[in-house]
């Protein structure tokens, strides 16, 4: 088996493995167009044996400073399933070393991302061969975060999840937006609503700063990234878009793969709309359910606030295993710095919150 960057000619090859393998929707081939409006240099690599037949994948973003670059892939490397458990670990080592030999000149460190199912707490082990790369196991074992929620589709939708899974308090409040706040929920195959869609992702990224100064800049290439997104995967998304007095107030985009629905972004002008945000989330799975998938993925959920939230639904905790090896502690600590400063006086009241994940942070250090 050997290890090279994919190129252009290998999209239609690439997608159809993620498809076939059951991959996560964020490693399909056209992340590279989004990822690149943010300013990363993306590698995809495939492995393959001799006779050309793709026996894994692995998509990295690279981020350049001044000071130090960041290798960051939003999960693992997606391997045929019918590889042996020992070709498996061989296959992610060959990754690995690839990737260290060819990117990692000048880097900081290098992330990835691993979704594991979770039933009665953490089952799962760390992956080994990603262990034996150099790679530190990182996530919060107290609060199972950070995580997805995945619920499993059994039509008909109303006799199995609204009847049958979501409790009275849940189908109450969606009652009452539908009956009281008047709302409809409409689905734009046409994207007319795209560019106030767009305006309302950013007024969405303003209220929940993730950076203390969002210029305009940093906006204008949100937008851009945003915009790429919709029509790369213009074949794979569908719209939602609540509409009161005919007036949007709140949108969900879904991506779909062939067996699930995932409930991508979700935004509104004010933060007054949970409720009616709850209801468009409804209406979108019981259109997934309606339509033949099997899962909803609720996406990922990085505080106990976000995650409670989408517990409302009864979906299965998926928790993410972050993976994180160090090339460099002096670039590092330029990393970590900035990050560090950026993230307090965003939230306030962080260091108080977080007393004891800090304090655990600096032992373990």
């Amino acid at each position: 088996m050997k290890i090279r960057e994919a190129t252009i000619t290998d999209r239609e090859n690439w997608n159809a493995f993620v498809d076939s393998q059951e991959g996560h929707l964020y490693q399909y081939f056209d992340w590279k167009y989004v990822m690149e409006k943010d300013h990363y240099t993306y590698f995809q690599l495939i492995l393959e044996e001799c006779t050309s037949k793709i026996s894994g994948i692995l998509a990295i973003g690279k981020k350049n400073t001044r000071w130090y670059s960041t290798i960051i892939s939003f999960s693992v490397p997606l391997l045929r399933k019918d590889l042996s458990k020992e070709e498996k670990y061989k296959a992610m080592k060959m990754f690995f070393k690839y990737l260290d030999d060819n990117y990692s000149r000048g880097c900081s460190t290098s992330k990835l991302l691993e979704r594991i199912p979770i039933v009665n707490g953490v089952t799962a082990d760390p992956i080994q061969a990603i262990l034996d790369s150099g790679y530190r196991s990182r996530y919060d074992k107290t609060a199972d975060l950070p995580c997805d929620f995945v619920l499993e589709l059994t039509p008909p939708f109303e006799k199995n999840i609204w009847m049958g899974l979501w409790p009275h308090k849940t189908r109450q409040i969606l009652r009452k937006v539908e009956r009281k706040r008047s709302v409809t929920v409409v689905v734009d195959k046409e994207m007319r609503y795209s560019a106030t869609y767009l305006e309302m992702a950013i007024a969405n990224r303003k209220r929940h700063r993730t950076t203390p100064y969002l210029g305009k800049k940093i906006l204008t290439e949100f937008r851009e990234s945003m915009s790429t997104e919709l029509k790369v995967f213009k074949d794979k998304i569908k719209l939602f878009v609540a509409l009161e007095d005919n007036t949007p107030v709140v949108f969900q985009l879904c991506l779909y793969t062939p067996s699930t629905c995932y409930l991508l972004h979700l935004v509104s002008f004010t933060k007054f709309n949970n409720d009616i945000e709850k209801y468009v989330c409804k209406v979108a799975i019981e259109d997934a359910c309606n339509s033949g998938y099997r899962y909803i993925d609720f996406g990922t959920s990085s505080e106990p606030g976000s995650a409670s939230q989408k517990e409302m639904f009864r979906g299965t905790r998926i928790l993410h295993r972050n993976y994180e090896k160090r090339y460099s502690i002096i670039r590092y600590l330029f990393e970590l710095i900035p990050l560090s400063i950026t993230y307090v006086l965003s939230n306030k009241k962080c260091l108080w919150a977080k007393r004891k994940k800090i304090l655990d942070y600096v032992f373990r250090w």
